[in-house]
């Protein structure tokens, strides 16, 4: 849709607007469905999510503008970077790079973008959408949920960067057959 006038903006950020609506609807049924369990009911579980869902946009709201702090504050360290390596290299007659200082910073910025932000903000939408009481109250939920985050992006990304010690596209292709070979046999294809 080209928006040569605001008609045709307005109407672009009207199909926005439903499709942003429309995937808090559906993760919002999603999570009423699973705190319903014993009784679930899928339409009662959509007329639930549908009753919260103007609170779940505001928390979507939220939520993206704590991304966009921590992509603005990702991108704002650099010369920062540079005056805390100096500072520790002279504090600790040591070297300390920069861009080790900088690798350390996206670290934190990463943890805080995959772990923190989802952890924090998964028990308020299941509070919002099943009226659960106190959505913090477990210290092991935060185990889980961060070592589960962890392992669902973080060993992914890990997995589509390894790349086998072999030369030759013949070699990658026999590797990789062999490893698809394997990975059907342990799931019982043939």
């Amino acid at each position: 849709m080209a928006e040569g006038n605001g008609l045709h903006l307005a109407g672009s950020t009207a199909v926005l607007l439903l499709f942003g609506l429309g995937a808090l609807w559906l993760h919002a049924t999603a999570l009423a469905f699973f705190a319903q369990m014993p009784k679930a009911n899928f339409a009662t579980a959509a007329r639930t999510a549908l009753h919260s869902l103007p609170w779940l946009f505001a928390l979507a709201i939220v939520v993206v503008f704590f991304y966009m702090l921590l992509s603005y504050c990702y991108n704002a360290f650099d010369h920062s970077a540079f005056v805390i390596g100096s500072w520790l290299t002279l504090t600790l007659r040591k070297p300390v790079s920069p861009a080790r200082v900088l690798d350390c910073y996206h670290a934190l910025i990463w943890i805080l973008r995959w772990i923190v932000v989802p952890a924090l903000a998964l028990p308020v939408a299941a509070h919002l959408v099943s009226k659960t009481p106190r959505p913090f109250r477990r210290w092991p939920y935060w185990l889980a949920a961060s070592a589960l985050l962890l392992l669902a992006v973080w060993v992914p990304l890990k997995l589509l960067d390894w790349i086998p010690k072999v030369s030759g596209f013949s070699a990658e292709a026999t590797s990789f057959g062999l490893a698809l070979k394997r990975r059907l046999s342990v799931n019982g294809i043939q």
